[in-house]
């Protein structure tokens, strides 16, 4: 099984019908840092990345195409806050899950290419 992002660009290959002519042809990441290693040394022709890594790679010369949304499954994103020692303050991750539902988190998280919910958080 793929990760979320190599079965997405899985299901677009074989939505384009080039999936089967491809295949011998495809590298693998163990890692979204590793396609973007991939990329910045180089080693590859083209590949597929979340659109966040157009920030990362902004040096990178190449062209970015936005593959459509019909072509794949929606990609879910979950977060999870680790309970740490009861006798810690849990004051940092509440913050940080209220910003997350907030108005500028949500222009961001835009910003860097994430498809939000329509509704806007408060």
């Amino acid at each position: 099984e793929r990760a979320p992002y190599g079965r997405a660009a899985w299901q677009y290959l074989e939505s384009a019908k080039l999936a089967e002519s491809l295949q011998t042809k495809l590298v693998f990441g163990e890692s979204i840092a590793q396609v973007n290693l991939y990329i910045r040394e180089k080693a590859v022709d083209a590949a597929f990345v979340p659109a966040s890594s157009r920030i990362v790679l902004r040096e990178t010369r190449g062209m970015w195409t936005q593959i459509p949304r019909s072509t794949h499954s929606r990609l879910q994103h979950s977060l999870v806050t680790i309970e740490q020692n009861p006798k810690k303050s849990r004051t940092a991750p509440e913050k940080f899950l209220k910003f997350l539902s907030s108005s500028p988190s949500y222009i961001l998280l835009k910003k860097y290419g994430y498809h939000l919910p329509e509704k806007k958080p408060k």
